[in-house]
């Protein structure tokens, strides 16, 4: 009975995706998988929901990510971010399973900070946006 009431009370804190994946994996079904994934930049730690500290240029760019090795991931594709709206210097960044709303799935401090600067392009080659995930 206590377990019941603990489960419950774990899923409550929870959000829909990590309920659905969670429920997944007690019934030893397979995790959903993002068809397309989208990266979001933050100027400090965006939280375990990911709205925290996004940075000015808050447009997300589609992603294709590495596998997780060693607790990180780094892109696959370059991204790009075309004549950026504020100079800031990013720290973290957050995959979402969409381009606008959708749900965070992995986020974390980028390996090295990027400084964009106002109306210039910013720019991560292929492997360059290093993710350490938490």
């Amino acid at each position: 009975m206590i377990w019941a009431f603990l489960l419950a009370f774990v899923l409550g804190l929870l959000s829909k995706f990590e309920k659905e994946n969670l429920l997944k994996l007690w019934r030893n079904e397979a995790p959903t998988k993002a068809a397309k994934m989208w990266v979001q930049l933050h100027t400090g730690d965006p939280g375990a929901n990911c709205t925290a500290n996004v940075a000015k240029e808050n447009k997300r760019r589609q992603i294709e990510v590495s596998g997780i090795e060693e607790e990180a991931l780094h892109n696959l594709n370059a991204i790009e971010w075309e004549g950026v709206s504020t100079t800031e210097k990013v720290t973290h960044a957050s995959v979402w399973d969409a381009e606008t709303e959708g749900n965070p799935r992995v986020y974390g401090e980028l390996a090295k900070a990027q400084e964009l600067i106002k109306e210039q392009d910013a720019r991560f080659k292929i492997g360059k946006l290093l993710l350490l995930l938490k």
